[in-house]
């Protein structure tokens, strides 16, 4: 079992590691879902087209996976998703992407608290 982070800061390191992992298990379940309500879809499919049996499949929709980038590259590309990654520097808002830096928008991420 992980130990705990003792400083704020390496708390906040963990918070946000933790919200990426949760963003990529809600968007992946999301398409999972929507497919599954069309009939045309199974965790079974999923775990096939990627390779691993059903029931880690399944426990990576029910616990929180510590996935490695080409598991998530697998699965993206098994739901036939493209994702899309851009960046945004905290203290200026500006964006990034692998295209380079791109113009302001009117939105701006939700921001994490530093505990500050």
């Amino acid at each position: 079992m992980p130990t705990k982070p003792t400083t704020t800061e390496a708390r906040v390191r963990e918070y946000e590691r933790r919200m990426l992992r949760v963003a990529f298990v809600s968007l992946f379940w999301g398409v999972v879902r929507e497919r599954r309500r069309s009939g045309k879809y199974t965790l079974q499919s999923l775990a096939d087209a990627i390779g691993r049996d059903k029931s880690a499949v399944s426990r990576w929709f029910s616990d929180e996976p510590n996935w490695e980038l080409d598991t998530i590259s697998d699965i993206a590309n098994a739901l036939d998703l493209d994702i899309r990654i851009e960046g945004y520097e905290r203290s200026t808002g500006k964006r990034f992407t692998p295209e380079g830096l791109l113009p302001p928008s009117g939105s701006r991420p939700l921001k994490v608290s530093r505990g500050q």
